[in-house]
């Protein structure tokens, strides 16, 4: 398979660890469609800009600044109908900047990353897809971002938002994902919400602070997250389809080359 080009730039508004599946994916390269969002604000402008593969498998979403990628989120198709955000990354200078701008005839103030998941989230709600999101506990900014904001959708009456998921969604988020849990965490929201650490997940000095993860669930349908074993086997050969046909083998290997010989 002939390697479709890694963007540099593209890369770098990557989360790190969202970066392999990517390039895999072959979102990294210079083709993009053009932005589906621009809005001008004090001496720039911001744009979004968003790259699917034709059978929907996976997405990913450029925030722009002029032209130049500053940021992005990344989703991966875990289920029909059901979207992982992999990870959300918005560079460091624009983290905490705020835009001005008008939305379905509202005027808004918000940062950059409140920027980008509104109107990525509104694409995704007028899909009717669902989305799950994992945070690491410790990451007190991540987790009170994703359960304060809100989206206001152009075809839903009420606002959407995310949700930490119950004991038992988050069991229905283990075998949908084919996880194992090790142990179960208080996090301070009850006996029905609890942190998860996952099996593969040890304790770091023997403490787990480092290892509690928070599973969040958005929903626009309601139905629950399991699939049935027949749904996997079909999402594994659209996942290996997905890799084959729009992939980019040939540039992920070489992305992890680097990545080996820059660690030596």
């Amino acid at each position: 398979m002939r390697n479709k080009g890694i963007s540099q730039a593209i890369l770098t508004s990557v989360l790190p660890t969202a970066r392999s599946p990517s390039v895999l994916f072959a979102h990294t390269t210079s083709k993009w469609d053009e932005p589906y969002v621009s809005v001008r604000c004090q001496d720039a402008t911001y744009s979004i800009v968003r790259k699917l593969l034709p059978n929907n498998f996976s997405r990913m979403y450029l925030v722009c600044v002029d032209g130049a990628p500053v940021g992005s989120v990344l989703f991966v198709e875990i289920a029909t109908d059901i979207l992982h955000m992999v990870g959300m990354f918005i560079a460091k200078v624009f983290r905490g900047k705020k835009i001005h701008y008008t939305f379905n005839d509202k005027d808004c103030t918000q940062t950059v990353a409140s920027f980008l998941l509104q109107h990525v989230m509104n694409d995704l709600a007028s899909n009717n897809l669902q989305v799950t999101l994992e945070v690491m506990n410790y990451n007190e900014s991540a987790h009170r971002l994703y359960e304060s904001i809100e989206f206001f959708s152009e075809n839903k009456e009420q606002p959407l938002k995310f949700h930490l998921c119950s004991k038992s969604e988050t069991i229905e988020y283990k075998m949908l994902r084919k996880k194992k849990i090790k142990k179960w965490h208080d996090i301070g929201q009850g006996e029905v919400k609890l942190g998860v650490q996952w099996s593969h997940i040890p304790d770091y000095n023997n403490e787990p602070t480092w290892s509690i993860t928070r599973v969040y669930c958005w929903k626009t349908l309601s139905p629950p997250l399991t699939t049935t074993k027949m749904a996997f086997v079909r999402h594994k050969f659209k996942f290996i389809y997905s890799v084959l046909k729009y992939g980019d083998i040939i540039g992920f290997l070489y992305y992890h080359l680097i990545l080996r010989c820059e660690l030596k």
